[in-house]
Order: C-alpha cells, then structure tokens, then sequence
C-alpha cells in the first residue's frame, strides 16, 4: 500500500534545498565535474529529505550504501538510491543523450571559455541512423552557437526547443520532447525494483555497521522512460523485504510516498 507523505513543498522548504546538497554538489565538482550520475542521486536526495521534513540531512555520499544520512540527534541511517524506468525506452533516449555529448565536446573544442547549461529539447519521435551521430551532433553545434552569439534559434527535425543559462562549467542537456503517453507504475515495477537492491541490503549493513537501511526509488521525470504513479495502491505487495522504510519520489511532481509493506 502507498501512502503519500508529501504533495509539494512549500516556498521555505524549497529554499532550504540548497542548504542540504549544495556542500555536496561543490565538492563533487571540485573533485570530478563530470559526475553526472551522482550529482543526480544527490539532488534527488536532497529533495526527498526536503519533502520528508524529518530534520535529517546528508551525512556522507558514497557507494553501497549511496548515503548515510543523520537526524539532529544523530540517528545514522543508510539511504540506498535507485532510479526506476522503463530500460528498453531508456536505451533510444540514451541514443540522443550521446549525441549530445558529443555536441558538448565539440563545442568545448571550439569555445574554451563558455560557460554555459545548456538545455537541448530533443525530438525522440526521429529516427536516428547510428552512423550519423556526428552529423547530429554538428548540427546541433550550430544550432547552439547561433542561439549563444547571434540571438538567433534555428530549429531543424531534430532540437525543438533550447534554452541556455550561465554555469561554471559548460554542459549540454538532452531533454526528451515530442509527446508522450504516461507510464503507469504497476506493483510488478516496484518488486522488481526492490529485490534488486534486497539482495544488497546485507552489504550495506556490514559497510556502515548501521541496521537501519532505507531505500529511495525515484520515478517520474520529464521522460518517456519514466513511470507516474496514476494508480491506487490499495493491496499490500507480496515480497520478503528487510529494508526499514521504502520510499517513493515522483521527481517531476515533487510528490513523496511510503510504501507499507
């Protein structure tokens, strides 16, 4: 059974996300500004413990666990982060994202000193030629160098849309558009998804010396791939579970849930 923790934060909560990661997110940069997935986890952290308004914070960021996080009396609890989606959407998604990567660091050789996030609106209904990767990504260098020095945004059968910030570091965004159905999270998902870190649980424990162990799974972004939960969860799951408490983030709505098994 789901029980809803959080709808959505409030204007101070929000404000106070800083407070929780930004420490960690400087850090990370400092030490590898090319930590993509990590830097993820630690938002996506951070904006759970900012809807769970429990007072705990971010105590450390590693592995297996990928947190350990602590009350302000100093009750340590490991946290485990996974991030459920439908894998065979992700891979045509992935497709697009490393064609954007590529555009970066073409357009990192070319403008050294740009610094700029830079969120690149794919079309996912194109069908893409692997053989024409670089094609892409070339023309998606144009498009964002005539976007950044001209004021000027071309757009082909490939980007939709871009929008562009000032950063410390240059970074280029791929965010799925075109239109798509929601996916449904059905309690098959969550099993699935659970299981898979149950059989790791007992690693976390002897890493940290810590018995409590939570698990954060992370749903809904703006992605074809991504669930949302449309569904009640009335039944309670049948599965053996030896994780403390389990929850569930709607990212991209910011709505928080806690599964009672």
């Amino acid at each position: 059974m789901l029980q809803i923790v959080k709808r959505q934060a409030s204007p101070s909560e929000a404000k106070n996300l800083d407070n929780l990661i930004g420490s960690f997110l400087k850090e990370l940069d400092e030490l590898d500004p090319n930590t993509p997935k990590k830097t993820l986890e630690i938002c996506h952290v951070g904006k759970f413990l900012m809807l769970f308004n429990a007072n705990f914070q971010i105590d450390s960021v590693g592995e297996q666990p990928d947190f350990i996080i602590k009350s302000t009396n100093n009750n340590f609890i490991g946290l485990e982060h996974e991030i459920l989606l439908d894998h065979s959407q992700k891979k045509i998604e992935g497709s697009f994202e490393d064609i954007v990567k590529i555009a970066e660091n073409k357009f990192k050789e070319r403008f050294p000193t740009f610094k700029f996030l830079v969120n690149i609106r794919v079309n996912i209904k194109k069908k893409l030629n692997k053989k024409n990767k670089i094609f892409y990504a070339d023309s998606i260098v144009t498009i964002v160098e005539k976007h950044l020095i001209h004021g000027k945004f071309e757009r082909n059968d490939l980007v939709n849309r871009i929008t562009c910030q000032e950063d410390s570091n240059l970074t280029f965004n791929s965010i799925p558009s075109g239109g798509f159905i929601k996916k449904s999270l059905k309690p098959e998902h969550l099993i699935t998804a659970i299981l898979k870190k149950e059989s790791k649980r007992q690693k976390y424990i002897n890493n940290t010396g810590l018995n409590q162990q939570w698990l954060l799974i992370v749903i809904g972004s703006a992605a074809k791939s991504s669930y949302e939960i449309l569904q009640k969860f009335d039944e309670n799951l049948l599965i053996k579970c030896g994780f403390n408490r389990i929850f569930i983030l709607e990212d991209f709505n910011s709505r928080l849930f806690e599964l009672q098994l």
